[in-house]
């Protein structure tokens, strides 16, 4: 009888340390799937086709407009006249009547 108690209270307390790992495990497992819940619910979602294409467009018209204003600015820079220190550059002058 003697033996018998003492498996069954060994067996209780097995039982009670394995209930209690149960436990920690589920509240565990709900804490883990509650952290999953609100990484999904940042995680970016696929844009439709449609919105990628248009920001994609948006852009691609942006670019083109800063193409056409740097183009019309060199253009602009390379006629000019070009002079060294700001000297005028020299024109051919007529004989005057006074020095013959």
């Amino acid at each position: 009888m003697k033996y018998k108690t003492k498996a069954f209270k060994a067996l209780d307390k097995t039982l009670a340390d394995l209930r209690g790992d149960l436990s920690g495990k589920k509240d565990e497992l709900d804490a883990v799937l509650q952290y999953e819940k609100g990484i999904n619910a940042q995680c970016i979602k696929p844009d439709p086709t449609a919105e990628r294409t248009a920001r994609r467009q948006k852009t691609l018209d942006g670019l083109k407009d800063a193409l056409k204003i740097l183009d019309q600015q060199s253009l602009l820079q390379f006629s000019s006249k070009i002079s060294l220190r700001g000297a005028a550059p020299h024109e051919p002058t007529e004989p005057s009547d006074d020095e013959e």
